[in-house]
């Protein structure tokens, strides 16, 4: 069988009820102000840096205190009414004055112990960026020269304080620098964004998660799950729902296979226990088995229709994938097109036109053409 692409959501429970150790913390509070509504340079906070792209004018990471503040006093964007900008004319938000790429980290190295469950990056923030264009991305670092982002999300605009949590356990045992990475275009200028009480937390215990090496399949299809939980794990118990028609090669494995016979979404729970506590997660509509079709699976879109033979079409957007005549296969002249006008989207916004499931299984060699 196989399946050009079908992304798949599904729903996360797991309870995390362990005794929590806050390894590093940061709420700017120590930075050297003027003043009680004020604003510094982030070189006036203590083991802070910045690493910019806009020298003498755009937008840079501040410190603020007593407006546009989440807690007392914050990280945050500002922008000069002078060139160079000092540390007293910011304003709160950021300019459309230069193109800005500027990176703010914690200049000492941060050791992540390996004697925890489970390590979570923490921070708190609120504000006003544009989607695709005007964002901030939480990054870290080995030597402080590269950079890698830490979760891959664009973080643009929360009206509210948002909190976040972002699991880095897989960092324990090794020593990296954190920051924000602050990313706008110069067309716009905006509120800005603040960041505050920063942290990094470490739990104790074991914590459920697993992977598996393909969420989809056919009826009878074998699958590999993968223990992917943290902590001293002792024991685990696997189970599906439904479960009728599965077979799991041992529930209590800690890496089993596990057999579909029949089509259906099925719901994937892994209990992992260790000597302190046990936990529990739950990956709802993890796996699809789906009904497939033999070969050949032959397409020329004459219906004019991507429901005649049950085409899936899959974006963040709207769906661009129209069909028309422009020079197809003989009879109307029917073809896909991705149709740009008909509506917009973000920047990185994907559009897939997606096949049915076929059944490869009985032949040796399978091409495809177009």
């Amino acid at each position: 069988m196989m399946r050009v692409l079908l992304p798949v959501l599904f729903l996360l429970f797991s309870f995390y009820g362990s005794a929590q150790t806050v390894v590093w913390s940061e709420d700017w509070s120590s930075c050297t102000y003027t003043g009680t509504n004020s604003s510094t340079l982030i070189q006036n906070c203590s083991n802070w840096a910045q690493i910019t792209s806009t020298e003498n004018q755009g937008t840079k990471w501040i410190a603020v205190r007593g407006t546009c503040n989440i807690n007392g006093s914050s990280l945050g964007l500002g922008y000069g009414a002078e060139t160079p900008v000092n540390s007293f004319t910011f304003f709160c938000g950021y300019s459309d004055a230069a193109p800005a790429d500027n990176i703010v980290y914690h200049t000492n190295p941060i050791t992540i112990p390996d004697t925890f469950g489970l390590v979570n990056f923490e921070f708190n923030w609120q504000g006003t960026g544009e989607q695709g264009f005007d964002y901030f991305k939480v990054v870290y670092s080995q030597d402080a020269v590269t950079w890698e982002e830490l979760n891959g999300v664009e973080y643009t605009s929360s009206p509210a304080v948002s909190s976040e949590s972002i699991s880095i356990s897989s960092l324990m045992g090794g020593d990296y620098y954190f920051g924000f990475q602050w990313i706008n275009d110069e067309y716009i200028a905006g509120p800005g964004i603040s960041i505050d009480d920063v942290q990094i937390v470490g739990l104790d215990g074991v914590f459920a998660d697993f992977e598996v090496d393909s969420q989809i399949g056919c009826p009878g299809s074998t699958l590999q799950f993968t223990d992917a939980s943290t902590g001293n794990v002792q024991s685990w118990d696997w189970s599906v729902s439904p479960s009728a028609g599965v077979t799991i090669t041992n529930p209590t494995d800690q890496n089993p296979t596990i057999t579909f016979a029949n089509p259906g979404t099925y719901d994937i729970t892994l209990t992992v226990t260790g000597a302190n506590n046990s936990d529990t997660e739950t990956k709802f509509q993890f796996i699809d088995i789906e009904t497939s079709s033999l070969l050949p699976f032959v397409e020329n879109f004459e219906s004019g229709s991507f429901l005649t033979n049950n085409w899936s079409l899959e974006s963040d957007g709207p769906d661009l994938w129209q069909i028309a005549a422009a020079g197809g296969n003989p009879g109307s002249g029917a073809s896909a097109y991705v149709d740009h006008w008909f509506g917009t989207g973000a920047r990185g916004d994907y559009n897939s036109m997606i096949t049915p499931p076929l059944n490869m299984n009985p032949y040796d060699s399978v091409y495809l053409s177009f």
